[in-house]
């Protein structure tokens, strides 16, 4: 499973990434400042865990490197396509990565919007996969 993730990785955007993905792994890092305002929030209003600050610099970092490699200057220019497209590269994923990248992207889609920082909820366009523990 894990040798088709590399695969379908590599003929979606011609290179591999190994591991997981931080941002402060990635150089030139465009987006950076949106993921360390909703971890402050999260901490600050929700008194999230540092596991789960952790968890977010993880699964967001994938989503806003893919928001970079695809040539986004500003979050304004998502659309429902730049969601549905990322999350259709989670497919050969289990339910259990995809139903957490989904959720934390849901929850930091309706961040941004509640902030004002997106003029559109875009968390609606998000899945939601059922997973077991």
């Amino acid at each position: 499973a894990r040798a088709m993730q590399f695969l379908c990785e590599y003929n979606q955007y011609g290179r591999f990434s190994f591991g997981k993905i931080s941002t402060g792994k990635v150089p030139g890092y465009k987006f950076s400042n949106y993921l360390n305002d909703f971890k402050e929030h999260q901490k600050t209003r929700h008194l999230i865990a540092e596991s789960t600050l952790k968890h977010y610099d993880n699964e967001l970092g994938r989503f806003l490197l893919f928001l970079d490699q695809n040539n986004f200057n500003s979050l304004d220019e998502l659309k429902s396509s730049s969601i549905l497209d990322y999350c259709g590269s989670f497919s050969s994923y289990s339910s259990s990565v995809r139903h957490n990248a989904f959720s934390t992207l849901r929850v930091f889609l309706r961040y941004l919007f509640n902030e004002k920082i997106l003029n559109e909820d875009l968390s609606d366009l998000v899945p939601s996969v059922s997973h077991k523990r």
